[in-house]
């Protein structure tokens, strides 16, 4: 019995030993195992060999705890870098400052496709995915005025952003100068906030005229007639190609815009086109008869006895008289109850007596021939002078001659002005005869008229 006791206590002395040695880190060579006697240890369990302790093995001691920690990683998914955090066990993350993306708001972090709870401990290593929303930039359309030139393409430009330079566009005969908002160049540093249209501004390349031709030289016209004379002003790229016309005598002739001269009265004319202070010029010769190429040989008068100019109605006759009165009805007729000669002579006869000797009133068969054989053309405003009538030709449109619609006169007025025309033939039978057309192409007829005393017009005719 003394000796189990002796035993026991040793026991106890060295398991205090051993237990003193491991808590001050001594190797494990140094402090050999308890040898097993099979005998039950104080903790009342028979542990027949006793596991070898390992300095890395973790020792539930208080007061030297061995922590556990983990990596929270931050995918910001393109946006500005958001570095990781290491944060210990069963502890919260704290929420970093938010990330940024160009054209995107943060919205939140998410783990797993759902929004991270900053308020709850991490217990292993865990990424979060930044989301975001796309931020919808409000944009304004710029559009491009050319003025002419080639076209560009409008443009959308987001707010507050700088629109970009388009290329210049290109015009004929200009240099681009530039693009502008209202009277001011357009600043492309300035950022856009609206809608607006910018205008291309030009400056024109002058290329001066350097000469001037016209192709007619010295030509004649009928009284009444017209003639379009040409100008070519050099060079063909010329910036400024405007031509004015003048002429010397416009008594005689007169000439418009584009070029149209027409002849008024018998002289002669100059008529000249300049542009770009270079002039040319001809001369225009206005005679007072037509030779239309009739058959007969018959030239008529290029205007109307009594008339000033080829445009105008002239003066109006009752049959068998050679001036002008005011009142032509039959009371002051003077051949109320005469009979006159068929044809009319000399005497009788307002050509010859107001005209010369050279000049007659026509024939029946003078007459029908400008029926018959030429074109009777109706214009209602004769070269932009208001005066309406029938251009009359044989074989060519250029060779005619202007017979003005100046109706006749009743009493004291004139009727149907500008629109009938009629004149006296110098032969009668059971009437006088008296050509008359309307308004209208070749509509001409005879009227054999009983009416003497009625003043018409009268057209002279001669021969060669």
């Amino acid at each position: 019995m003394k000796r189990f006791k002796l035993f026991l206590l040793s026991a106890i002395l060295c398991a205090g030993t051993l237990s003193t040695c491991v808590s001050c880190g001594d190797d494990e060579d140094d402090n050999p195992a308890p040898v097993d006697n099979g005998k039950e240890t104080p903790s009342g369990t028979n542990d027949s060999k006793p596991n070898p302790i390992n300095d890395t093995d973790p020792i539930d001691n208080p007061e030297n705890p061995q922590t556990t920690t983990f990596t929270v990683t931050f995918d910001s998914d393109g946006g500005s870098t958001v570095d990781s955090k290491i944060v210990d066990a069963n502890t919260k993350v704290a929420k970093p400052d938010d990330p940024t993306k160009d054209g995107f708001t943060f919205v939140a972090w998410n783990l797993l496709d759902f929004p991270y709870d900053f308020d709850s401990p991490v217990t292993e290593d865990i990424t979060l995915k930044a989301i975001w929303k796309e931020v919808e930039i409000p944009s304004f359309m710029v559009t491009f005025d050319t003025d002419g030139g080639s076209a560009v393409e409008a443009v959308f430009v987001n707010e507050n952003t700088k629109l970009a330079k388009p290329d210049d566009p290109s015009k004929d005969g200009f240099t681009f100068m530039g693009w502008y908002l209202g009277d001011a160049a357009y600043d492309f540093d300035a950022a856009v906030t609206d809608n607006f249209t910018l205008k291309a501004m030009w400056k024109e390349i002058v290329i001066d005229v350097t000469g001037i031709t016209v192709n007619a030289d010295n030509f004649t016209l009928p009284m009444g007639v017209c003639k379009t004379v040409v100008a070519t002003v050099a060079p063909d790229n010329a910036t400024d190609k405007t031509v004015v016309w003048t002429s010397d005598n416009e008594n005689v002739a007169v000439v418009n815009e584009n070029g149209v001269v027409m002849a008024l009265a018998t002289g002669d004319a100059t008529i000249t086109a300049t542009s770009g202070g270079k002039s040319a010029q001809c001369t225009v010769n206005v005679i007072d008869y037509v030779d239309l190429g009739l058959p007969s040989g018959t030239i008529w008068a290029a205007y109307n006895v009594g008339a000033t100019s080829g445009i105008g109605f002239g003066d109006y006759f009752c049959r068998g008289e050679t001036f002008v009165k005011d009142n032509y009805d039959w009371d002051y007729y003077t051949f109320r109850y005469k009979e006159l000669p068929s044809p009319l002579t000399s005497s009788y006869d307002a050509a010859t007596v107001n005209m010369g000797a050279d000049w007659r009133i026509p024939t029946y068969a003078e007459c029908d021939e400008l029926k018959e054989l030429c074109h009777w053309i109706w214009t209602l405003d004769y070269n932009g002078t208001g005066i309406a009538g029938h251009l009359v030709y044989y074989n060519s449109e250029d060779n005619y001659m202007f017979v003005p619609a100046a109706g006749y006169k009743a009493s004291t007025s004139v009727c149907d002005a500008n629109w009938h025309t009629s004149f006296w033939s110098s032969e009668a039978r059971y009437g006088a005869w008296i050509l008359t057309c309307n308004a209208s192409d070749d509509d001409v007829n005879w009227d054999e008229n009983d009416q003497v005393q009625i003043g018409h017009t009268v057209r002279a005719v001669k021969k060669k």
